[in-house]
């Protein structure tokens, strides 16, 4: 790839002199499974690139790597068009510093006068930060770009497509593409339209040679048989050739030779075996899927269900806990807490490879490192392409028909993650408690109250007792050397208004979770307690959701959940509150205060969901007639710097700030409910507020409001 061949057989790539001299486009496409993504990894990595890219940049510019790889079944972030641009963005800016405020000048002026915790990118935010990028000359620094996985953007080809060729225009941008060889694709980078390409099945049969001989070689029993005829060598060059480039498919087809080998198996047998194999990678997953055998099929449907929906990479005592689940019905909630030790872990690492190996035929796989952040061996799909292929339509019907087995009630694989999490919780070796590992608990804690909440949606029940079992473990743990509940040892999020002073509580957070039902169900039991609650009340928590957590979870906090401020507001909470550790700004001022601050950076979906929560206040009571104040950020001259100090003093300006020769002031400025609603919403909303209010009362208040 980075040198051509010599052999006249294989085409030149061009790649070395597109690296060295060319801006623009470079394709790289093939089938799935064919080794795409490890192309792309290893040129990322690879430091003859950054040799070669130099030539481009010239003596007197430095070339900037980045790279970016799509994944269908990971998190939302992970497949998406915000999730591509903002981790380029951030890779850009990281290198590159002295773009950060001109960028993103609106979240710069936010960041330095509130200095929160950044809300989610909007995709017209990130937009409207490469135009500023692509057009922005950036002496000494020129960008290369690996997007890797364009086929697996979860919106249309062309989307994506028609966004990343009008960046590669840029003179300071160059970029390498991979996808598999889709109709979109081959249009918009066929030969002609792009600056290079290649199709990797047209260049791997000599790498695919050398695996197979090395995995072959290294068996006595083939080279004793290979030794005693000469066929097997005949043997290898017609599984070469039946690979037809896909890496994925010989190592499926190895394994299962090797094990025929085991097995003692004739070359007739072998060849007969070969013949069997389906020479696409879907079509050889489907016979490896229905060779399970039929007394096994329910429980490996689940393991392929739980692995599946898990947000991130399970633990192997995961697996261990769904087949005690699977046998014994509510293990979970009944197990006691058992911390697991480094010898009973390796035993059940041991065991469940075992298990998934027979129940899973070689789709599944362990990984045979121990992670510090999980404390554990983790679970995977061997490729991304099992993935894909479990999750389509008919494919997942099947597995969901298979666990569910000869039971009435459809098998939910969220409930199950509940489950498993619990009970791998409480075997979590934390004897000495959870200070030094509180990274691994709030990553437990929180990817199973995301399950706990999908559940809710799907069952339309609270996970009550599950989640109080939680609750109760984690303070069981934390209760070795902590005063306070334990969720007040997570970090809150930077900025005013959010430190919780040790108030926070497992209410609060299922309350930032979105457990609408399980906080129902808690509040009908014990009504007291929404009054009861001390620092911020549970209503600022829905209003202001904003949990700093450890794992990669679908995001939660982009939107308010409107449902859970409306049983909130129906139980009794006060929007007028005041909220004493704040200094007794009330729980509407702080909704106010956060959307005025961030009305530049949220998306249109977010600020409809904030209008929602704002008319229901009103509704219920919220004070119209509020006034508030904050401060704006405004730039000055150069040359006026020693004037804002000395206003300072006046109190004209809150505060002078100079960055990268720009003089930046904070502006005092006095707002009110109304003001705040029209700038956000604007006079159409102001109307359509007015318009509703009627319909409760007899008169409209509003009408004492001056308007204008």
């Amino acid at each position: 790839m980075l040198e051509d061949s010599k052999d006249p057989a294989i085409p030149p790539t061009g790649f070395k002199e597109w690296l060295q001299d060319k801006n623009g486009i470079y394709w790289i496409s093939g089938k799935a499974g064919s080794g795409k993504s490890t192309l792309m990894k290893f040129l990322a990595e690879n430091a003859r690139v950054s040799h070669y890219l130099q030539d481009w940049a010239g003596l007197s510019a430095k070339p900037v790597l980045i790279s970016w790889f799509f994944w269908a079944v990971g998190s939302a972030m992970q497949k998406s068009k915000e999730g591509l641009f903002q981790s380029l963005l951030f890779q850009i800016l990281r290198r590159c510093p002295n773009l950060i405020p001109i960028v993103c000048e609106s979240r710069w002026q936010e960041d330095s006068a509130y200095g929160e915790e950044s809300d989610p990118w909007t995709l017209e935010e990130l937009d409207a930060a490469f135009v500023i990028i692509s057009n922005q000359p950036t002496p000494g620094i020129l960008f290369c770009m690996f997007i890797d996985g364009l086929d697996e953007y979860d919106g249309r080809p062309t989307e994506i497509i028609d966004r990343l060729q009008l960046l590669a225009k840029a003179e300071n941008i160059k970029m390498c593409l991979a996808s598999r060889p889709w109709t979109p694709f081959r249009t918009a980078f066929a030969e002609g339209n792009c600056d290079g390409s290649l199709l990797l099945e047209r260049h791997t049969k000599r790498d695919i040679e050398r695996f197979v001989k090395d995995i072959l070689e290294k068996d006595k029993r083939f080279t004793q048989a290979e030794r005693i005829d000469k066929k097997y060598g005949l043997f290898v060059h017609e599984v070469i050739e039946r690979a037809l480039g896909v890496f994925l498919w010989v190592f499926l087809v190895v394994n299962q030779l090797l094990k025929g080998l085991g097995e003692r198996n004739k070359l007739e047998d072998l060849q007969a075996k070969l013949d069997t194999m389906p020479k696409d990678l879907e079509s050889y997953f489907k016979q490896i899927f229905d060779g399970i055998d039929t007394a096994h099929r329910t429980e490996s449907a689940k393991v392929f269900l739980l692995t599946t929906h898990a947000v991130q990479p399970l633990s192997v005592a995961c697996y261990r806990y769904l087949e005690k689940e699977h046998r014994e019905p509510g293990y979970a909630l009944e197990a006691v807490i058992e911390p697991m030790s480094p010898e009973q872990l390796t035993l059940v690492h041991e065991d469940v490879r075992d298990r998934i190996n027979f129940l899973c035929k070689d789709l599944l796989e362990v990984n045979e490192t121990l992670t510090d952040q999980r404390l554990d061996y983790q679970v995977d799909f061997l490729h991304r392409t099992v993935s894909d292929f479990l999750m389509e339509k008919d494919m997942y019907q099947d597995l969901v028909q298979r666990a569910t087995d000869n039971n009435t009630a459809k098998w939910d694989a969220h409930q199950a993650l509940c489950y498993v999490e619990l009970a791998r919780a409480k075997s979590l070796p934390l004897k000495h408690g959870i200070q030094n590992r509180l990274n691994v608990v709030f990553s437990l804690v929180d990817t199973l109250m995301f399950y706990a909440h999908e559940v809710e949606i799907e069952q339309k029940a609270p996970q009550t007792k599950l989640l109080e079992q939680l609750d109760r473990v984690i303070s069981d743990y934390a209760d070795n050397g902590m005063v306070y509940h334990w969720t007040n040892a997570r970090d809150p999020p930077r900025g005013l208004y959010f430190d919780e002073y040790n108030y926070n509580s497992f209410l609060a957070l299922a309350v930032q979770s979105r457990l609408g039902l399980y906080v129902k169900e808690k509040l009908d039991s014990k009504p007291n307690l929404l009054r009861a609650k001390s620092g911020r009340p549970f209503l600022d928590y829905a209003l202001r959701p904003n949990i700093v957590t450890p794992t990669r979870l679908p995001q939660l906090v982009e939107f308010i959940d409107f449902d859970m401020v409306r049983l909130l507001l129906d139980k009794g909470a006060n929007p007028n509150e005041k909220v004493s550790i704040y200094g007794n700004i009330t729980v509407w001022a702080l909704f106010l205060l956060s959307c005025y601050e961030k009305k530049d950076i949220k998306s249109s979906q977010a600020k409809e969901t904030w209008f929602k929560a704002a008319e229901l206040m009103i509704r219920k009571g919220a004070d119209r007639k509020l006034k508030l104040e904050t401060t704006r950020r405004e730039k000055m001259a150069n040359h006026l710097e020693a004037e804002a100090a000395a206003l300072v003093k006046t109190a004209k300006y809150r505060r002078v700030v100079t960055r990268g020769g720009i003089i930046e002031v904070d502006v005092p400025v006095e707002l009110t409910a109304v003001s705040i609603l029209r700038e956000i919403f604007g006079d159409g909303k102001i109307a359509e507020i007015e318009a509703i209010v009627p319909e409760t009362t007899s008169w409209s208040v509003w009408n004492l409001i001056p308007w204008t």
